[in-house]
């Protein structure tokens, strides 16, 4: 689900590496919100992503100001394992857009 598009002995490892994780963590509603303290936000979309489908990132984006740095790239749910060097790129460019952003605020 996690790791469909990485190396099956890397797989392996990460998934050993999986602790469980509360229900709670999935259930209960954050009073947490990074908009409200002023902290951008941006959303890296994982296009093959069998754990979160793509309908449900946009569904996650969409309630992200307007102007939130957004990308697209062609993995699963793991881009870190799958395509890191992509991901370092993807990340480059939103710390750009933030650096753009801010400089004309």
């Amino acid at each position: 689900m996690f790791y469909h598009d990485v190396e099956p002995s890397l797989a392996q490892k990460a998934v050993d590496a999986l602790l469980p994780m509360p229900v709670r963590s999935t259930t209960d509603v954050s009073l947490f919100d990074p908009r409200d303290g002023g902290f951008e936000v941006g959303y890296i979309f994982t296009e093959e992503d069998k754990a979160v489908p793509i309908d449900a990132q946009k569904g996650l984006f969409a309630v992200f100001p307007a102007g939130s740095f957004s990308a697209s790239l062609p993995t699963s749910h793991s881009p870190f394992l799958s395509n890191s060097n992509a991901l370092a790129d993807t990340i480059q460019k939103a710390t750009k857009h933030l650096f753009v952003k801010t400089s004309q605020a």
